[in-house]
């Protein structure tokens, strides 16, 4: 089949290494587009991905408490010492914020055990003072009873005793309150490490998407510089050439030229009558006689039916027909391979054998190769 070369992407034409009915062997490179914005824009997305790459390695040692990136953070991509530095000097960082968010809670903790300590010593000395107040009471109080008391005098322990007594009640409160603030204060400190363990997952889940979106990117634009260079699908010979012009704007998709192969069997197409259409089947043998060479010198060359269609079309004057295609077993004429090579665009006639051995006489379409468009290496 013909391979129509065409690039998928299309850019400027920087060289032009063929020319028509050149003979190009299969990978040969026909012409080169210009790739100074793919390989920038490929360099950018590496750049990029090694420092996303440098990223989670930092998230995964940040998680793992480790102060040091773990090797090999890109396989086969050493990075620059600019940005492994850097990881590091984030990585610190994002260790010394947690320490010292830690170590913060860790004084507020302490600071608070040292007020409990100074507030159950206060305790004491009031219930002492209390101790006391009571027994002063106690006292005024059987005074008072027999009347060798003043009422003033009275009321004034009275009034002492209750003082202590809140005294008491409100020192006892302050040492709930501050023993219920370390509990808090060792949960936040509890906390950190999840807290942050989640962040970090969070944040790598994240770097993990943009990884696999570059690391996507990164792949078509390697494929986009393979394709910078068009190569020849097949051997064969390079004819239409359309582009000329070092320079030039190819268009995404634009039709540069076509290979016809030399090596691939070659077909041909028969306009079949509707009244002989019974007599043929597949796989019947066809003598073909390629009117560019001598029949009575060079003979014929050997073909089968290898395909009918399954309807009719119809001629320019309106006859109908059904088409058949003829695989021919070799392409050239005679007996010395490499010599006198059928070329498409060939009028052929041909002679169909059917199963009675009877000879139908036909005219063939000139020989053609189907097209195919072939984009990637084409």
């Amino acid at each position: 089949h013909i391979q129509t070369v065409q690039h998928l992407e299309g850019g400027i034409v920087e060289k032009i290494l063929v020319e028509d009915d050149e003979i190009v062997e299969k990978d040969q490179v026909l012409l080169v587009i210009s790739g100074e914005t793919v390989e920038s824009e490929y360099e950018r997305i590496r750049i990029k991905l090694a420092i996303l790459e440098a990223s989670r390695a930092r998230m995964v040692s940040f998680v793992d408490g480790s102060r040091e990136l773990p090797p090999g953070i890109v396989p086969g991509q050493p990075l620059p010492d600019t940005i492994t530095e850097g990881q590091r000097k984030i990585l610190e960082g994002m260790l010394q914020a947690k320490e010292t968010e830690k170590r913060v809670v860790n004084e507020q903790i302490v600071q608070k055990n040292e007020q409990i300590v100074l507030l159950q010593r206060e305790k004491k000395t009031i219930e002492e003072n209390l101790r006391i107040a009571q027994a002063a009471f106690a006292t005024q109080k059987e005074l008072y009873d027999e009347r060798l008391l003043s009422e003033t005098e009275y009321l004034n322990a009275l009034k002492e005793k209750n003082i202590r007594a809140g005294e008491l009640a409100s020192v006892d409160i302050q040492i709930r309150q501050a023993m219920q603030t370390v509990k808090e204060f060792e949960w936040r400190l509890k906390s950190l490490d999840t807290a942050s363990f989640d962040k970090a997952l969070q944040e790598m889940g994240e770097i993990e998407s943009e990884i696999a979106e570059n690391t996507s990117l990164l792949s078509r634009l390697a494929q986009q510089e393979k394709r910078l260079e068009l190569k020849a699908p097949v051997r064969g010979i390079v004819k239409g050439l359309e582009i000329h012009t070092i320079g030039g704007v190819v268009a995404p998709g634009q039709k540069l030229m076509e290979i016809v192969p030399m090596d691939n069997e070659l077909i041909a197409e028969v306009k079949i009558s509707p009244t002989d259409i019974g007599h043929i089947q597949l796989e019947d043998g066809v003598d073909v006689k390629v009117t560019s060479f001598d029949y009575s010198r060079y003979g014929s060359v050997k073909g089968v039916i290898a395909g009918l269609s399954a309807t009719t079309f119809t001629n320019e004057q309106g006859i109908p027909y059904y088409k058949g295609v003829v695989r021919l077993k070799q392409n050239f004429v005679g007996a010395v391979p490499g010599t006198n090579k059928i070329m498409p665009g060939m009028i052929v006639n041909a002679d169909i054998i059917t199963g009675e051995k009877s000879l139908l006489a036909y005219l063939f379409k000139p020989i053609h190769i189907s097209i195919e468009s072939a984009f990637g290496e084409r």
